[in-house]
């Protein structure tokens, strides 16, 4: 398998929407939902910005009357995957990659999401990727069965594996707080 083709040469197997817009078409499509986005997903979760450290060299300005920055939380960006059983998504910091992740904490070419079969999906490390934690452990490189819900942390970040019907579910909790 090429992992270092011509980023123009790649046909994407994967489409990113941030998890508000999902919502949003939610609140409209509602029942259309799930046979509109009947894939499985990867949500990827940024951490929370916080502060940095006190007497780290580094100056701290503050405008008059505003306390200390709160960590704030971003909106997850969450990646249909478009593949048919027996297909890969490449997951990486390389623009090859179906799913392109910017962070210096991960390998170019990081993580293969396998489709075996209509349901079963499996996690394996790329050759020469730096450590997938999941569940405390790391990933063995013969790979995992993904379950909804399960948690993968490539490098500092933290990605999600949903089936469409687990992924449908957290969509439709988030618009039905909007509702």
């Amino acid at each position: 398998m090429n992992l270092e083709a011509n980023a123009s040469d790649v046909k994407r197997r994967a489409k990113a929407y941030p998890f508000s817009v999902l919502v949003r078409q939610h609140l409209v499509l509602k029942a259309k939902f799930g046979p509109r986005y009947p894939n499985a997903w990867l949500v990827w979760e940024a951490g929370p910005w916080l502060p940095v450290a006190e007497n780290d060299g580094v100056a701290k300005t503050r405008l008059p009357g505003v306390s200390e920055p709160r960590p704030t939380r971003t909106d997850p960006m969450c990646f249909d995957l478009i593949i048919d059983p027996g297909q890969r998504v490449q997951v990486g910091r390389a623009p090859t990659n179906d799913v392109v992740l910017e962070d210096a904490t991960i390998s170019r070419n990081h993580l293969i999401i396998e489709r075996r079969a209509s349901e079963v999906w499996t996690a394996i490390p790329a050759p020469g990727a730096s450590t997938t934690v999941v569940m405390g452990s790391p990933l063995a490189p013969e790979g995992m069965t993904l379950t909804p819900g399960l948690i993968l942390y490539p490098g500092d970040l933290l990605l999600t594996f949903h089936s469409a019907a687990s992924f449908e579910n957290l969509v439709a909790g988030a618009a039905s707080r909007l509702a």
